[in-house]
């Protein structure tokens, strides 16, 4: 008799170890990984995860999995998404775009000029499975001034926020967008605004 109930006895102990190792502390609070997501969100982020296990090499699932991670504060899951499949597609001019603008989500604009630069090579070169256009050059374009007018001047975003939003919003501000037809042609970097001398206290 004791031979044959041993085994529950046995079972009932090691899911008691788990529940006391596993289960959270007291005090211990748990925050949701996406607070802002809806559950429209939550569900299509889960769909995409669960399509990319078994499909790993799905450029446009991967690319609307990391915008949906950028948009709910999550660039570095966006990065971590797209990372493996630049290396694997090294062609595809939008996961570098999509890369510089998870790096510029993060505030690392060195890493998104480095970004947007490549894709920008990649898009003139033209040789990838989804052709890169026009617009998607004007796009990059826009975005490249933008980030590399921040690096230019070397304004830390964590010391400087508001000279940051004054670079890129003046970038977005200046950037004319061609008539069809005529070819893109950026507008001239004007030189680096100084900053306004703070005041010295007495």
């Amino acid at each position: 008799m004791l031979r044959t109930v041993r085994p529950l006895f046995d079972l009932v102990a090691i899911g008691l170890m788990a529940l006391a190792f596993l289960f959270p502390r007291p005090g211990v609070i748990v925050h949701p990984a996406l607070a802002r997501a809806g559950v429209h969100t939550l569900d299509r982020i889960a769909e995409l995860q669960a399509h990319l296990v078994g499909h790993p090499d799905d450029v446009d699932s991967a690319l609307e999995l990391a915008d949906l991670y950028v948009w709910q504060w999550r660039p570095d899951w966006g990065l971590a998404t797209l990372g493996p499949l630049a290396e694997r597609h090294p062609d595809d001019f939008r996961i570098q775009f999509a890369i510089a603008v998870a790096h510029a989500d993060r505030f690392d604009f060195a890493a998104a000029k480095t970004s947007i630069d490549r894709g920008q090579e990649v898009c003139r070169k033209n040789a990838g499975t989804v052709p890169c256009g026009e617009p998607d050059m004007v796009r990059m374009s826009v975005f490249e001034r933008a980030v590399g007018d921040v690096v230019a001047q070397h304004v830390n975003p964590a010391q400087d926020p508001n000279r940051v939003k004054q670079i890129l919003d003046s970038a977005l501000h200046n950037a004319k967008i061609p008539q069809p037809g005529s070819p893109w042609v950026p507008p001239p970097r004007k030189p680096p605004t100084p900053a306004p001398a703070q005041r010295q206290g007495k």
